[in-house]
């Protein structure tokens, strides 16, 4: 996967984009609620281009139908895939798969902080 540096979204797409968040900046509080309201969760969807960030239409579309996905990365990617189909056919943006997605992010971001948390020494 490419480095992301946040380059400038086409002016037709910034309606849907928000403000890049990197993977590596996320905190609990950044991952909205995996039962909250679904809007806040298309808008973090969005705080990742999927299409930059794995390389291609295509490979994003493979992280997005992936049965497993093994890091925040890949998470976000399909999060932000499936936001992006369900524009395009319609849909109300595969809620159930979202949540499920957004969830799995908040774990896993949760999990590193508390890995990375400094440990009181006895």
């Amino acid at each position: 996967m490419k480095d992301y540096d946040g380059p400038e979204v086409p002016d037709r797409a910034k309606e849907y984009f928000a403000p890049y968040l990197p993977t590596s900046e996320l905190t609990p509080a950044d991952v909205p609620a995996a039962d909250g309201p679904l809007d806040p969760i298309i808008s973090f969807a969005y705080t990742l281009n999927g299409y930059w960030v794995a390389g291609s239409f295509q490979r994003c579309a493979d992280f997005a139908e992936a049965p497993d996905w093994d890091s925040v990365e890949e998470l976000r990617i399909a999060m932000f895939f499936s936001v992006r189909a369900a524009h395009h056919v319609g849909d109300e943006f595969g809620g159930a798969v979202l949540r499920r997605l957004v969830g799995r992010v908040g774990e896993l971001v949760g999990a590193q902080l508390a890995q990375d948390a400094p440990r009181d020494i006895p």
